[in-house]
């Protein structure tokens, strides 16, 4: 599995026959504000 893909949420179903797999991705960081005063 790539590294990209967050394996503690992978999620597989079957409905009418189909297979569904769903691999989401880690979320990527979010950018911190820092407040500076001068």
């Amino acid at each position: 599995m790539p590294d990209e893909i967050d394996s503690e949420r992978i999620d597989a179903s079957v409905e009418h026959g189909m297979l569904t797999l769903k691999l989401p991705l880690h979320p990527k960081a979010q950018p911190k504000k820092i407040t500076v005063r001068g």
